[in-house]
């Protein structure tokens, strides 16, 4: 077991260094108040991969010793965390410097003990997260009907609650993990002060065309 942080930050990837080590690095560079944080990096692929990496501080790969997909890359890295709060996030997502506070931010909105989860804006998600949504003049909508799951911010009790990381869905847990928190009766919300670049697609384009 891995010594605990405030929130860890669960990172599933599979042979895609490329965007990853970027990933990792803006995390490490553009964070403020890093040390509350942690990265778990869940390794589907190549032992090769950890020998790419530089040595960083605080950054934790678990080798899951076959491609467990995202879900079970999720499910794995939270065997590893007893972190209050978790973050899942895709490896081809980049902090840029002005969401330095996105940590804190994000963790902020959990002051309100109903709320199970937080996500940011990004130029490539769908629904009200997406950094077009802006453009609606008067537009300001902080709870969400669901959260994509590229960057999100989990309240680990209330996961747990709900039943944890489903790993039996071939896609769309982001939805399904969403619906389980409503229906329990807990919120969702969009902080829309934190910007997250997601590159997006890049394992599927690369397994499946």
């Amino acid at each position: 077991m891995i010594s605990e942080a405030l929130v860890d930050i669960l990172i599933p990837s599979f042979n895609n260094p490329n965007y990853l080590i970027p990933c990792i690095n803006s995390i490490l560079s553009h964070t403020i108040s890093r040390d509350n944080s942690r990265i778990l990096v869940i390794n589907h692929g190549a032992k090769e991969i950890a020998t790419l990496m530089p040595k960083y501080r605080n950054v934790h790969i678990i080798s899951a010793g076959e491609n467990l997909g995202w879900e079970g890359g999720l499910k794995l890295g939270l065997e590893y965390s007893k972190s209050k709060f978790v973050c899942f996030l895709n490896d081809d997502t980049f902090i840029p410097y002005s969401s330095s506070t996105w940590v804190n931010r994000c963790l902020y909105d959990f002051k309100d003990e109903q709320v199970a989860a937080v996500g940011p804006t990004s130029n490539v998600v769908s629904g009200f997260q997406n950094i077009f949504y802006d453009q609606i003049p008067g537009y300001y909508a902080p709870l969400a009907p669901f959260l994509i799951g590229f960057c999100k911010f989990v309240r680990r009790k209330y996961l747990n609650e709900v039943g944890g990381i489903d790993d039996t869905l071939p896609g769309g847990d982001d939805f399904d993990l969403s619906i389980r928190f409503t229906k329990a009766g807990y919120k969702l919300v969009i902080n829309r002060e934190v910007f997250v670049y997601h590159h997006g697609f890049k394992t599927g384009e690369r397994l499946h065309g």
